[in-house]
């Protein structure tokens, strides 16, 4: 190897095995005794350096957008309730142009949801409560309110079965079912129906936050292997001030909520 250019030599080791070869080529390019340099052209990411910055922020917004359309479940759950609601207003327009005397023989009423399919999710959210909660199912009198305040203040309603006490809108007032997405300014919920009435259709219903006040309870025994009289007091009540809770749940986990007095109700 040549002293005088080792990095050179080395270089050019790769593509001539003859060491005359590489030395002669040597002499031809430093012949006029140069400072010695080499001209180096990239293999590997010559279209990203010839991009505009503009190129750039573009593209990284065109590739944003493709990693958010690859979480569908939002927009597929939004979808479901748009067409949910569509169902229930053509059911109810169907029930009064008709003389039919039982939905239950419409076929749209097949396709709407039902309170039965989400008592799973109740119980489910009671197990969740219940646990985040931490109560005590023994020894019922060791319960610190003041500290379950706190933990539901951020809890998820998500399954909770919500009834509503007082609202700004009358007709809303009396409304209960389990809620099955709690959004930033309205609980919808799923209502059973009226077992007095055939023609009662319950499915879905959006409860709006602001000016209402819902009311849920918490079991204080274990939902699936006791079973317990239902005029047992063995259950704690809370009321929810909506307007207090106008946050997305992942929102609202992380909120410390302040003691005040309520003016809008």
């Amino acid at each position: 190897m040549d002293r005088k250019y080792p990095l050179e030599s080395l270089i050019l080791s790769r593509s001539y095995e003859n060491s005359s070869k590489i030395n002669e080529l040597l002499e031809q390019r430093y012949a006029l005794n140069d400072k010695p340099f080499l001209v180096l052209r990239p293999t590997e990411g010559e279209r990203e350096r010839e991009q505009t910055l503009l190129t750039r922020v573009k593209n990284s917004k065109i590739q944003h957008q493709k990693n958010q359309k690859k979480d569908q479940t939002k927009i597929v759950f939004k979808r479901y309730i748009k067409k949910s609601i569509y169902l229930q207003k053509k059911l109810k327009s169907r029930l009064n142009k008709s003389n039919i005397d039982d939905v239950c023989k419409l076929k749209e009423f097949k396709k709407i949801p039902h309170f039965e399919d989400f008592l799973k999710l109740n119980e489910l959210w009671i197990g969740y409560i219940q646990d985040l909660l931490q109560l005590d199912l023994q020894n019922k009198r060791n319960i610190s309110v003041p500290q379950v305040l706190t933990k539901l203040s951020s809890a998820d309603y998500n399954g909770c079965f919500l009834r509503v006490l007082k609202s700004k809108n009358s007709v809303n007032i009396g409304k209960n079912g389990i809620v099955i997405y709690d959004s930033k300014n309205f609980f919808i919920i799923v209502e059973p129906r009226d077992a007095n009435d055939p023609k009662s259709i319950g499915g879905l219903k959006m409860i709006e936050k602001k000016g209402s006040v819902f009311s849920f309870v918490v079991p204080l025994f274990d939902i699936q292997n006791e079973e317990i009289d239902a005029n047992d007091d063995n259950y704690l009540e809370f009321s929810i001030i909506g307007s207090r809770f106008q946050f997305r749940a992942p929102d609202r986990s992380g909120k410390k909520f302040k003691s005040r007095n309520v003016d809008d109700l």
